[in-house]
């Protein structure tokens, strides 16, 4: 993450940039690049128990609107519905480190999430997260003093 000494109105220092890992070797990377990126990090997540083995999914670039937006719809077919909440969630976080977003400017991210739900099949989406990214926290210069986290530069909404 960028830094520098600027400050909440609290007087409370924060980073002028939230960069996701995977952002800074894909940056010059259009939009369907990063889409094919992310879909082979869930492949590999779903391999590795990150993600139900049960989770299907479809990834879209869409760039017909006024901010690029990753649409990706997950299919799960689980009884547990804190299943289907989790693998949304960590969709939301695995996917954020694609991306870059100015606290100061959420409204304007590398790209914008929007991640539909499905629990049953051609049934309308369970829950829907729409948002830029998920933070870490936040260091002064001395990187010795880790500050309260951030809080979300983005209104999560979720329906269902």
């Amino acid at each position: 993450m960028s830094q520098d000494d600027s400050t909440t109105e609290n007087d409370v220092p924060f980073t002028t940039e939230l960069v996701g890992a995977w952002y800074p070797a894909t940056s010059e990377e259009p939009l369907d690049a990063v889409a094919v990126r992310v879909h082979r990090t869930l492949l590999t997540a779903r391999q590795n128990d990150v993600l139900p083995r049960s989770l299907g999914f479809d990834i879209t670039a869409d760039q017909t609107g006024t901010h690029p937006t990753l649409k990706i719809n997950l299919y799960i077919l689980d009884e547990d519905p804190d299943c289907a909440r989790s693998a949304l969630f960590s969709v939301f976080e695995l996917v954020s480190g694609y991306n870059q977003v100015a606290p100061t400017s959420p409204e304007a991210p590398r790209f914008f999430q929007q991640i539909a739900v499905f629990e049953a099949p051609d049934s309308t989406p369970s829950m829907t997260l729409v948002g830029a990214m998920l933070g870490q926290h936040a260091y002064d210069t001395d990187f010795d003093t880790i500050l309260p986290p951030l809080k979300p530069p983005f209104p999560a909404v979720l329906a269902g």
